[in-house]
């Protein structure tokens, strides 16, 4: 028995457990059943290596320790598969304070070669422990067991139905033979759950690169970790492999990966093991008849028993017409088990069988290209083109290995650059597409070359909020006399967008009309679609909504719009202008949810942008330091929305209804008559530019109805916001009807919209306008208790708001989006809005999954 005590516990070195909460509360029902029934019951965790059973299980065992249970915690291994029972006899001897005392597990010896005997011993002592408390057994990885633990796990848990205990087992999901059997019986004979461990979400995945980094993974290790098939062992290993290297250095497969890869291709027939290391040259996905062709050149079917064979021990995936490793991480870590002469003689080979579709002989070329050859340049360049929308990395990846291939002293490198640039620029590689134009602008290329290019870099440009060098450079070329007209439309329609921020915006529409009007004619695509890309921005600047700017968009509450707003942050590091709007957003979402110090935090970040060639951004931090100044209370406010007002550039922005509503209430409290009238006419401009829409006409009746003090007014804004789902909006009508009525003298009906209204900012999270009611409710001599919003888990069911689970329900009932709305009395896009947020909290992509996802949480109610 010695040799039982090397096996020991995995522990997660005080790392926080990542995207399993749900799961540690699936089991803690299943603890807690047990406790309040007095019977046994069963969770049988399954799931890939390295999945997180172990974390999830060191989680389980925490809770059942913190609610009083003794906890019993032993590890199969398969060093230790000659051993009986390793990990049940480990179980009762671990952590601070063990099931059985030293004296009685000492007793096990005398009959530890004797198995019947031994079971006896081990059930009454468990049965002697759960007499005293509720008893978790925790046994990880029985797939590595003998065949004497799973004769056990049949036994004991039938001899022990009738006491608090609770057997909680972890196995590979590729689990088979007499343990297959057992665990399969043992959940018949308990109340029980088997969870099928699913890959982490993206974000769970880069939380845990976090805690290992202390900081956030670079676009390198996140593409990676992307790439890594929601297995956590893979996050922490590649983290480490990162960890003090250069946030763009991709960090190398991590060594302990490549050999448990290549452990696992040793215990697999020669046949079978070089199938799956053929089949890594070929890419993430390929079908059995591809690597037959490289294997021997003979059909498909003659690979079909190997193929069985990796199946079953996990390592490819069958979907019925394709294999598929796991992730990609995992069949690069397979791939460098390859010697390079045998990956070379492949990707050789495999050009031959890929014939003339350049993504298919993409990879291989990248494999073994060497420099000067331009013809595989140019198929790289083939291949970028055509994955550019639906792999964008991959293909700036292509486009950019091209570049480094193709000598620039070919007179075709020019042509070849422009159109990498075009990847690289749709793909949102920014700098790398300016700097590899201006290296095509340093050849002297062809006029229509070098527009090509520059076009192409209108959007980097612009994202980088070089607003003026986007302009000059555009101008630069339209002062060339060998334009084509084509050409010229192009780039005027580029500097047309460039200028479109400097406050001229009806000149800027007149000129980008004009250009859509001739690209229409020419039947220039290209033309057009720079066209349309201006006409919305300007469309936003006049303030047509939703273009101009909704705060909440399809967020359900001011939560989810921040964690919306700080993800899109993340995902776009060098979009300055949208880290301005975004900034923006978060300062506002701040100020309403009543958080000074984020709010102040928000306008330093958003200060510290460099966009010093938009016009428009000192317009945005003037604003921002108007909210600052009314979440202070400062009577500075009043001066600072004036100069908004006369501030010559226009910022989307300004067309926000919450910003319309504040300057609105600004001029009232100060009673600046000329400012409130100015508000009122900008509100009546809103309404007319958006003629036949909600928002916009309550919008304009809300701040007349303040400006003038009219209760009409006033109820015609609440009215018309009724039907539409913008709660916020709601909300901030009805507050300041309720305090224009309580001012005429209806108490009641005043202090009923003020309920109302902070029904709606409580719904929504937005504390800071709850707040502002007290002292309104107070002044009329009544006191209200209106609870503080409750922030509710990032993900799972937990996650959801009422509304979004009462959708949730329908659909999972069977109802298209059109029945649901009919049900719920909204509109079927607000039904498509909220089964879109249902979906990415529960991580989940289909109707189908959904309908699993509410059937287990209904069927949880008996474990409750």
């Amino acid at each position: 028995m010695d040799q039982l005590l090397n096996t020991g516990l995995r522990r997660q070195n005080g790392f926080p457990l990542r995207g399993r909460q749900d799961l540690v509360s699936v089991v803690s029902r299943v603890l807690k059943y047990s406790m309040g029934t007095g019977q046994s019951a069963a969770v049988v965790l399954s799931g890939e290596e390295g999945i997180g059973k172990t974390a999830l299980t060191d989680a389980v065992a925490r809770e059942a320790a913190r609610i009083g249970f003794a906890v019993g915690h032993g590890h199969s291994d398969s060093a230790v598969l000659s051993s009986r029972l390793p990990a049940l006899v480990w179980a009762l001897r671990t952590g601070q304070h063990p099931l059985v005392p030293a004296e009685l597990f000492a007793e096990l010896a005398s009959v530890y070669e004797r198995p019947p005997w031994l079971l006896d011993r081990i059930s009454d002592l468990l049965e002697t422990t759960a007499t005293r408390q509720p008893v978790l057994m925790a046994l990880e990885d029985v797939h590595w067991a003998d065949e004497l633990t799973a004769a056990a796990l049949r036994v004991l848990p039938e001899r022990l139905i009738g006491h608090r205990v609770v057997w909680l087992v972890s196995t590979r999901d590729t689990v088979t033979g007499p343990m297959s059997r057992t665990l399969a019986e043992m959940t018949r004979q308990l109340p029980s759950k088997t969870i099928a461990v699913p890959p982490l979400p993206t974000d769970a995945m880069l939380q845990i690169a976090c805690d290992r980094l202390d900081g956030d993974p670079g676009p390198a290790l996140r593409a990676l970790l992307e790439g890594a098939g929601g297995n956590p062992l893979i996050a922490v290993e590649l983290a480490e492999a990162a960890y003090g290297l250069d946030a763009d250095t991709e960090p190398p497969i991590p060594k302990r990966l490549v050999a448990r890869s290549g452990e696992q291709l040793r215990s697999l027939p020669e046949a079978a093991a070089r199938l799956v290391t053929t089949g890594s040259v070929l890419g993430t996905s390929f079908t059995p008849g591809a690597v037959s062709a490289l294997l021997d050149g003979l059909p498909g079917k003659t690979v079909l028993p190997e193929l069985a064979q990796v199946t079953r021990v996990g390592l490819l995936i069958d979907d019925g017409e394709r294999m598929s490793f796991r992730s990609e991480v995992q069949r690069r870590a397979i791939y460098e088990t390859l010697p390079p002469s045998i990956r070379a003689a492949l990707h050789s080979k495999a050009l031959q069988v890929a014939g003339s579709d350049p993504v298919a002989r993409a990879p291989h070329l990248l494999a073994g290209a060497r420099p000067g050859d331009f013809a595989a340049a140019t198929t790289l360049v083939d291949a970028a083109e055509r994955t550019r929308g639906s792999a964008p990395d991959d293909a700036a990846r292509l486009a950019t290995r091209a570049i480094e291939l193709a000598s620039p002293e070919v007179p075709e490198w020019t042509e070849l650059a422009a159109r990498a640039v075009g990847v690289l620029a749709e793909t949102g590689h920014d700098r790398e597409a300016i700097a590899l134009t201006d290296r095509v602008i340093a050849r002297a290329p062809a006029t229509a070359v070098l527009v090509r290019a520059e076009v192409s870099i209108a959007m980097p440009l612009w994202r980088l909020g070089l607003l003026e060098t986007m302009r000059s450079r555009a101008w630069q070329i339209l002062g060339s006399t060998d334009l084509s007209e084509r050409d010229r439309a192009r780039l005027i329609a580029v500097a047309v967008l460039a200028d479109s921020r400097s406050g001229d915006v009806e000149t800027a529409r007149a000129a980008v009309n004009k250009v859509l009007a001739d690209a229409r004619r020419a039947e220039d695509d290209e033309g057009e679609r720079l066209a349309r890309w201006a006409s919305v921005e300007i469309a936003g600047l006049e303030g047509c909504y939703p273009v101009s700017g909704d705060l909440l968009g399809c967020s359900a509450d001011l939560e989810s719009a921040w964690k919306s707003a700080q993800a899109k942050l993340a995902a776009l590091p060098e979009d300055r202008l949208a880290a301005g709007n975004l900034r923006v957003r978060l300062a506002w979402i701040a100020f309403l949810r009543g958080d000074l110090r984020a709010l102040e935090k928000q306008i330093r970040l958003a200060q510290r942008l460099p966009l010093n060639e938009d016009p428009a951004w000192p317009t945005a931090l003037l604003m921002l330091q108007t909210v600052l100044a009314v979440a202070r209370e400062d009577s500075r406010a009043v001066d600072l929305a004036r100069q908004v007002d006369q501030d010559g550039a226009v910022h989307r922005t300004r067309w926000l209804p919450e910003w319309q509503m504040l300057v609105a209430r600004v001029a009232r409290a100060s009673g600046d008559s000329p400012l409130a009238r100015r508000s009122v006419s900008m509100a009546r401009t809103f309404a007319e530019r958006n003629s036949g829409l909600a928002v916009p006409a309550a919008v304009h009746a809300h701040i007349t109805g303040l400006a003038t003090n009219d209760l009409v007014e006033l109820r015609q804004a609440v009215d018309t916001l009724r039907p539409v789902d913008r709660p916020l909006l709601l909300a901030t009508a009805l507050a300041d009807y309720g305090e224009a009525l309580l001012g005429a003298g209806s108490r009641a009906e005043g202090l009923a919209a003020l309920d109302q209204a902070a029904g709606l900012y409580h719904e929504v999270g937005a504390q800071g306008e709850l707040r502002r009611l007290y002292p309104v409710v107070r002044a009329a001599g009544a006191r209200r208790r209106w609870a503080p919003a409750t922030h509710r888990p990032e993900t799972g069911w937990g996650a959801l708001t009422g509304a979004e689970r009462r959708v949730a329900d329908l659909v999972a009932d069977g109802h298209s989006n059109k029945s649901a709305a009919t049900e719920l009395f909204l509109s079927p896009n607000t039904v498509a809005t909220h089964l879109r947020a249902v979906f990415g909290k529960l991580g989940i992509s289909s109707r189908l999954q959904l309908a699993r996802v509410v059937t287990a949480q209904r069927e949880r109610s008996h474990l409750d």
